[in-house]
């Protein structure tokens, strides 16, 4: 009797140590994944619920930082519009007092920072207070690619039928525009825009001809704020474009891979796991 109730006094003991820290793996875990876990329950041994109350201030710091950047690019970006479409009509009344081809870049450069604005804009905004709906990404894919194609993108369509995933639908548009420019800035030529299933998952992918990317830069392309090796001349932007597209991945749970194409080229990839 006395070892039954030992052994009983330690599985419940094991159990009230257990249980709070798996629902502090669990929200560390959605946390990770760019989501908004509820506070983690601060109970159980001294220990434990100190460090529930520490995740939980730590989440809330984070969840402060992140409005505060949110605010700072939006108010900057917007601020920046009207300036810039007072310099555009100028430009534009110019008319014969400057040089045609002049005229031309700097209307240009204008719209290069019409573009970088918009850039930062999608950047500080924020996926979470769009909610998840079924989504077929395969249609999504299609009209993006046909968006994209009226605004004079040479691409080609390659697409399954695939179940409905749950979706933040505008996210995952910005997403495929994000990795369409993409491949037209740094590509060349047509683009592909194909959609798999494969075991267990629905893969998203965009494909160019370009140089591709070397595996030491992947990782640090999907950074904010950084361009291509060859991309720093000649080629304007605020290297966004595939941060944009890792944060969105990551808060729907996907894999945002960076591939060499064979034949050459890039493959940009997403792939989303299939609900079990």
């Amino acid at each position: 009797a006395g070892v039954a109730i030992a052994i009983a006094a330690t599985a419940l003991i094991a159990w009230r140590l257990n249980s709070p820290l798996a629902r502090l793996a669990r929200a560390a875990e959605e946390l990770g994944q760019g989501k908004d876990p509820p506070p983690v329950p601060e109970s159980g041994p001294t220990e434990v619920s100190a460090v529930a109350k520490a995740f939980n201030q730590m989440k809330e710091r984070l969840k402060a930082n992140e409005r505060e950047r949110t605010t700072f690019l939006a108010g900057i970006s917007h601020d920046l519009r009207t300036p810039l479409a007072r310099l555009r009509l100028d430009v534009e009344m110019l008319g014969g007092k400057v040089d045609g081809d002049t005229q031309k870049g700097m209307v240009a450069d204008l719209e290069d920072m019409n573009a970088i604005i918009d850039q930062f804009i999608d950047f500080a905004r924020s996926e979470a207070t769009e909610p998840y709906s079924p989504v077929d990404l395969a249609q999504l894919a299609r009209e993006c690619a046909e968006r994209a194609a009226r605004a004079g993108t040479a691409i080609r369509c390659d697409l399954d039928e695939v179940p409905p995933l749950m979706l933040r639908p505008l996210a995952i548009s910005r997403l495929v525009a994000n990795l369409v420019q993409n491949a037209v800035k740094h590509g060349g030529g047509e683009v592909q825009v194909s959609v798999r299933r494969a075991q267990g998952e629905v893969r998203l992918a965009v494909s160019d001809r370009g140089p591709g990317i070397a595996a030491a830069e992947v990782e640090r392309l999907k950074e904010p704020f950084t361009r291509r090796d060859g991309a720093r001349s000649g080629q304007s932007g605020a290297g966004l474009g595939l941060a944009i597209v890792s944060r969105i991945a990551k808060a729907h749970g996907a894999r945002f891979d960076l591939l060499s194409r064979e034949g050459g080229g890039l493959v940009a990839q997403v792939v989303f796991p299939l609900a079990s």
